[in-house]
């Protein structure tokens, strides 16, 4: 993602306006132009693992004591690596009804699933079970 003005095609870096013209308000900011080549997994990890890195607590939430717990880790084979962390994560949040739909829904959801799964198998050959959604409704 590249925005002419406030980051120059070489840099690869967003300004904080132009993050937050994508998420506040979600629009494209003024001269954004695509990034000349597609992100990969190889350009992103090592920025992840900074993120990760500088926050340095664990993903958790409150308790209804408004105490914070870490999220407990995935199981094995899901804890092999961030990416397939990410993946048994992402699943586990996609509510589990969605597998009782019918038609073009169940296309679609198993369209996604199977190409989550591909994605991540392919970068780690240790992440080798596919999950379906499984995660809780109305919430």
């Amino acid at each position: 993602m590249v925005a002419s003005g406030s980051v120059t095609t070489t840099a690869e870096e967003a300004s904080f306006s132009t993050i937050g013209s994508f998420f506040r308000n979600q629009t494209f900011p003024a001269n954004w132009h695509r990034a000349a080549a597609p992100v990969t997994g190889a350009t992103v990890g090592p920025i992840i693992g900074q993120l990760v890195a500088g926050v340095g607590v664990p993903a958790g939430r409150n308790n209804p004591n408004g105490i914070y717990v870490a999220d407990p880790l995935p199981p094995a084979p899901f804890n092999s690596s961030f990416a397939c962390q990410a993946y048994y994560d992402q699943f586990a949040n996609i509510p589990g009804v969605l597998l009782n739909t019918t038609g073009i829904l169940k296309e679609n959801v198993d369209l996604l699933a199977n190409i989550a799964f591909a994605t991540v198998s392919s970068v780690n050959a240790a992440c080798n079970q596919q999950v379906l959604p499984f995660g809780p409704a109305g919430v």
